[in-house]
């Protein structure tokens, strides 16, 4: 097998020579996120993200790949806490969506 020219071993989604650059399918404009919880473990974040994604509230996850580094009970500031984050324009539905959830009688036993 020969071995490949140089500009073929580029890393995925660089251009390689002669070629355009890859264009975004869609543009997203800016928001500003706030943080509406901060789970207490991994089943909560789930839980909730799992809610919010099936009301289509978008959401981010702060810090989601570096929590999952350092998993465990303890949660250290800045280090590996999570934090659900939403649009500001819909940060009262997504509350209101986490305290009917927290209050659910499910959620008690």
């Amino acid at each position: 097998m020969a071995p490949r020219a140089r500009e073929d071993m580029c890393a995925l989604g660089a251009p390689r020579r002669g070629r355009p650059a890859p264009q975004l399918s869609r543009w997203v404009p800016p928001m500003n996120l706030v943080s509406v919880l901060t789970p207490d473990s991994e089943v909560e974040l789930l839980t909730i993200c799992s809610m919010l994604e099936a009301r289509g509230v978008p959401f981010f996850v702060r810090s989601a790949g570096l929590g999952s580094l350092f998993p465990g009970p303890m949660q250290v500031g800045s280090l590996n806490a999570r934090a659900i984050m939403v649009p500001e324009e819909r940060a009262e539905e997504a509350l209101a969506l986490i305290r009917d959830l927290r209050d659910s009688p499910e959620s008690k036993s």
